[in-house]
């Protein structure tokens, strides 16, 4: 789901196609946060987002403009564990790009970005 990492006038982000994971390395991590804005293969919809944790979850948003979300961590699971980021309506590549741009994330914690 995650593209390589970018940087447009000095803010560095990754797209997202679709089902990106984060996988969760610290037992003490009690929240997620995300800065992250919808993308351009979603037109002009909003991006309606779940965050998933082994299928069940555990939040959703529907986003209209970057901004910040935060998502509570399961606190009985054992470490290393992932969350999904999971796009409801996924969009289409955009002409002169093979890439399907869903989202992007501005910021990522300290965790791993999975697939």
């Amino acid at each position: 789901g995650w593209y390589l990492l970018e940087e447009c006038v000095g803010e560095l982000f990754r797209w997202v196609n679709n089902d990106a994971e984060i996988l969760v390395t610290n037992a003490g991590e009690r929240r997620l946060e995300l800065d992250m804005a919808p993308g351009p293969a979603l037109g002009s919809m909003p991006l309606t987002l779940n965050v998933l944790h082994g299928g069940e979850q555990l939040a959703h948003f529907v986003i209209y403009s970057r901004g910040r979300i935060g998502v509570d961590l399961p606190q009985s699971c054992v470490v290393p564990y992932s969350i999904m980021l999971h796009v409801e309506h996924s969009g289409a590549a955009m002409p002169g790009n093979q890439r399907i741009l869903n989202f992007r994330v501005f910021h990522i914690p300290p965790y791993r970005c999975e697939r």
